[in-house]
């Protein structure tokens, strides 16, 4: 997670081409496509795919899907809590921090929490409001996949001026481009 606060997300500002964010980004390039970039890289010990979308030509989303894949679904949790701890300590309190039931059966459960997951009963959404940028931190079940997928996604207020409410369309958005 970049340090440096007088960019909107690592090097870069929302609004920017695909050539300046191509110029400011220094990790390994492994793709894109008309509307992406997608980079390798490790944020916080964890594997991820990076990747810069573009609308209009203009930066306006990016995000770290982790590619760090388990045999026991309580690590992806524990991933989870250890990137909203960092996120947190990064970004202060966040603006929600959700878990989202569909058949809330075993919600009283903590012993059940993995299995849930992987029947897609239940997501876990913690979202921080910065100046100028949502970012969305979640753990849900892919359907298209049949994978647990954990993502970082930031949408940039200033290029989008969209409510940023609707975790679905984000990572399904983002899923497509990988």
């Amino acid at each position: 997670m970049e340090k440096d606060q007088n960019y909107d997300f690592r090097k870069t500002h929302w609004g920017m081409s695909k050539n300046e964010v191509r110029k400011n980004e220094t990790t390994e390039f492994i793709g894109e496509t008309d509307d992406a970039l997608i980079y390798k890289e490790k944020i916080g010990g964890l594997d991820s795919k990076l990747v810069y979308m573009f609308k209009d030509g203009k930066l306006r989303n990016s995000a770290y899907k982790f590619e760090n894949k388990y045999s026991d679904v309580e690590d992806y949790i524990n991933d989870y809590e250890k990137l909203k701890k960092a996120y947190t300590k990064k970004y202060g309190e966040p603006h929600s921090d959700e878990v989202r039931w569909t058949n809330d059966t075993f919600k009283d459960d903590p012993s059940m929490l993995g299995q849930v997951l992987i029947e897609d009963h239940v997501s876990y959404v913690t979202q921080w409001s910065l100046p100028e940028t949502s970012v969305i931190l979640s753990l849900y079940k892919n359907e298209d996949e049949d994978e647990i997928s954990l993502m970082a996604a930031y949408r940039g207020f200033k290029i989008t001026n969209e409510n940023t409410e609707t975790l679905d369309i984000e990572s399904s958005e983002i899923e497509e481009k990988l």
